[in-house]
């Protein structure tokens, strides 16, 4: 866990959701993010259907979090948007908190039988927009109709138990005594090559 590097203000601050004017806010121009043209159509069609559901992270003006969905709001027209302030993080902290929040979400996985079974709910068309292409969507479909492969039998039972040694003459000699005096131990055959 990373150290604390703001003595001065050990305790976030409660999450406040402000509208601010789109204008006031500039993307991060150290953003680690690259957004691609169907990554922000995604996020802009999202905008557009949904409005906007959660706030984008600003700290001193600069987008740290949602940087896409303030350029998606640009493209909409949008004037105003929902921002929660981070302006009590350092410089440091800042960059980290960029960084997890783009890359928590690269480190979580769809279940494939439950996210095809909520595309059958939606209309098709809406799945277009959801962001995945048909050759996803079949490697979805793929992935759950992969049959599970026999189980291997379960093994036989026996009361023999065979344990197999591998050590030299002089080593064997030191633990002779400790194998012979296991229990349960009917027979020991001892084979020294």
């Amino acid at each position: 866990m990373a150290k604390k590097t703001n003595p001065d203000n050990p305790k976030p601050p409660a999450l406040k959701i402000e509208h601010v004017k789109i204008d006031s806010l500039e993307p991060d121009p150290d953003n680690t993010r690259t957004h691609s043209e169907r990554n922000l159509g995604v996020v802009t069609n999202s905008l557009e259907k949904y409005g906007q559901r959660k706030p984008i992270v600003v700290r001193n003006g600069v987008v740290i979090a949602g940087n896409a969905t303030l350029e998606g709001a640009r493209t909409l027209g949008w004037k105003k948007i929902a921002i929660v302030r981070a302006d009590h993080l350092t410089d440091e902290e800042s960059r980290e908190f960029a960084i997890v929040d783009n890359r928590s979400s690269d480190l979580s996985e769809f279940d494939p039988g439950r996210l095809l079974g909520a595309f059958e709910q939606i209309d098709a068309e809406i799945v277009s927009l959801l962001g995945f292409s048909d050759d996803e969507i079949e490697g979805f479909q793929r992935m759950i109709d992969v049959p599970d492969p026999d189980p291997p039998a379960p093994p036989e039972t026996s009361s023999e138990v065979v344990v197999t040694v591998r050590c030299s003459k002089d080593a064997f000699t030191r633990i002779k005594d400790v194998v012979h005096g296991w229990a349960d131990l009917d027979e020991i055959e001892v084979d020294i090559s």
